[in-house]
């Protein structure tokens, strides 16, 4: 379950800095610094930051755990995709927990 609603947040952080990004002015230089945000998007920056590493990483474990070897190669081409496993194992295990 804490899975899913740090997936949550770190979709929904990727989607504020998305959507705000290419018309903001502060981006001009194709950057945006620590300087130049704003002090309410520290902590959005830092939990999509730690939260995209904690999914990779977790997708990564949970696939080598249970000897799945190539999918495990596979998510750290394809890093979303370890997001997307890490979710879905949530998921699961909350849900043989309430069956």
């Amino acid at each position: 379950m804490k899975t899913t609603i740090l997936f949550g947040i770190v979709l929904l952080g990727w989607i504020y800095f998305i959507s705000n990004i290419p018309n903001d002015p502060r981006v001009i230089d194709g950057t945006l610094d620590w300087s130049e945000m704003y002090y309410y998007e520290y902590p959005i920056y830092l939990t999509i930051f730690i939260g995209t590493f904690y999914l990779y990483f977790s997708g990564l474990i949970i696939c080598f755990k249970g000897k799945r070897y190539f999918l495990g190669i596979i998510c750290m081409v394809a890093w979303p995709l370890a997001g997307i496993i890490t979710v879905i194992n949530a998921i699961k295990i909350n849900h043989e927990k309430h069956a």
